[in-house]
């Protein structure tokens, strides 16, 4: 069964946030998806990632696509703002 961690927990708006999804398929490709909500705007931000040998991935590793490519990829992207 895949596992989803998250620290810290809880986690303020401006913490930096290790996102860990484990027992995936070695080279399984995942989209992790971020939304932030305050007042009456939302950021949202996603990455592609491609689990390791070890059937991890983490969100500082490299995305192969999404709001953001390369590393430090689920960072919310004011671009992405909605009302």
């Amino acid at each position: 069964m895949v596992r989803i961690s998250i620290r810290p927990k809880p986690a303020l708006v401006d913490a930096v946030l290790k996102i860990t999804v484990s027992h995936l398929q070695p080279g399984q490709k995942v989209t992790l998806r971020s939304r932030v909500s305050e007042a009456n705007h939302r950021f949202y931000g996603y990455a592609q990632l491609r689990a390791n040998a070890d059937g991890v991935i983490h969100n500082n590793m490299m995305s192969e696509g999404g709001t953001y490519t390369g590393d430090y990829s689920i960072v919310l992207d004011h671009r992405t703002f909605q009302n």
